[in-house]
């Protein structure tokens, strides 16, 4: 199992998990405290037990503020959890997701749409964070392990 995290701090945590193109699932949680957020993450890898997190880390140090600094909590607890349960894992840096982007507007990406502002996976209309953990996860899928994109 692979799972692929866009931790928030203060606003939705979604995660994307993977067994393979026949099972996997979007998971979200929303709350205002990092604690929360922390706590989910925790109890979400000691139930599944990945072999991977894959989680999507900043690269905007002029954002700062309260926010911000709550989600670098939340990220030092994912590398906490990986580094005690022994989990590989890999940040993939935001910036990078934004190129994923583009290739989807020229729809180079299959099972990926984009229309009217809207992400689709599969025909699902995606939210704003579950997008984010999607793109994390094509991003190591194809990039890092070089696998084929929705191969069986």
């Amino acid at each position: 199992m692979i799972i692929s995290i866009n931790p928030s701090g203060t606003g939705t945590t979604a995660c994307f998990l993977f067994s393979d193109w026949n099972k996997y699932e979007f998971r979200s949680f929303t709350d205002k405290d990092w604690l929360n957020h922390a706590e989910f993450i925790q109890k979400l890898i000691k139930k599944e037990k990945p072999e991977v997190i894959i989680y999507e880390n900043v690269s905007f140090l002029k954002f700062a503020n309260y926010h911000f600094k709550n989600l670098l909590k939340v990220i030092a607890i994912i590398e906490l959890v990986c580094h005690e349960k022994q989990i590989n894992r890999q940040a993939i840096v935001d910036k990078y997701t934004k190129w994923v982007e583009v290739k989807i507007k020229q729809k180079k990406i299959p099972g990926l749409e984009y229309e009217k502002r809207k992400y689709y996976f599969q025909d699902k209309l995606l939210t704003h964070d579950e997008k984010n953990t999607l793109l994390c996860f094509y991003i190591y899928w194809t990039k890092m392990v070089k696998k084929n994109w929705l191969s069986a």
